[in-house]
């Protein structure tokens, strides 16, 4: 089966992944910035019923993201600024970077 996405991006299912049955695997037309481009341009951030306004896409990162991947919105995060961070390095306190990428969960409206 192929899935058309739209602006010149498709993809093919493939198998089920053996660890989770409900994921599918897809292999997309593009590949690289190429398609992380267009997944930007096409798709739509994760909105929770709390969030009353439509955020610009950079509202959902933190200051801090430097790797895309994540499914949702890091909304743990978003209280720290660079000035808060600044703050917390004046005081002593220091900081550990990770990677957190979180995936699609099966919340259903």
């Amino acid at each position: 089966m192929q899935i058309q996405f739209g602006q010149n991006l498709s993809a093919v299912v493939g198998d089920r992944d053996s660890r989770i049955p409900r994921l599918w695997k897809l292999r997309f037309s593009h590949a690289g910035t190429e398609l992380i481009d267009r997944l930007y341009r096409l798709g739509q951030p994760i909105r929770y019923d709390y969030v009353s306004e439509q955020w610009a896409l950079d509202e959902y990162q933190t200051v801090y993201a430097n790797v895309p991947g994540s499914a949702e919105m890091p909304s743990a995060g978003r209280a720290f600024t660079w000035q808060r961070l600044f703050e917390l390095k004046r005081q002593g306190i220091d900081t550990a970077h990770i990677i957190l990428h979180t995936g699609l969960s099966s919340y259903a409206r």
